[in-house]
């Protein structure tokens, strides 16, 4: 989301949101709204194609957002060899997080996944 990217953009304590180790609790916050403004929804997803994020948000040539990758001349910053691996824990620990929250609120739908 870009209110926790500019957050970490803007407090100097992460490079990016999904490198900030306290993303998980945000969005676990955020999930335990959804889950009482939308309790009728039938299947709630907590990531989106968390490949598809550290593939192209944190390596290559950084085509998707935040843009991060070794290769200058593709991205403004960034480090193939450790971001790719610091958002996937993050991602997975998001999804922890976004799961226990739909459990401590009563497991609405049908089902709580990632994608």
């Amino acid at each position: 989301p870009l209110a926790l990217e500019e957050r970490a953009a803007r407090d100097n304590d992460c490079a990016s949101a999904w490198l900030c180790p306290w993303l998980p609790e945000e969005f676990e916050k955020y999930a335990a709204i959804v889950f009482a403004q939308l309790p009728a929804v039938e299947y709630y997803v907590t990531i989106n194609e968390p490949l598809t994020i550290i593939q192209n948000g944190y390596s290559g040539s950084g085509p998707h957002a935040p843009g991060r990758c070794s290769d200058r001349s593709a991205c403004y910053a960034g480090d193939d060899r450790l971001e790719p691996y610091a958002a996937a824990k993050t991602l997975i620990l998001a999804h922890a997080h976004i799961f226990q929250a739909w459990k401590n609120a009563g497991r609405p739908g049908n089902g709580c996944g990632i994608t």
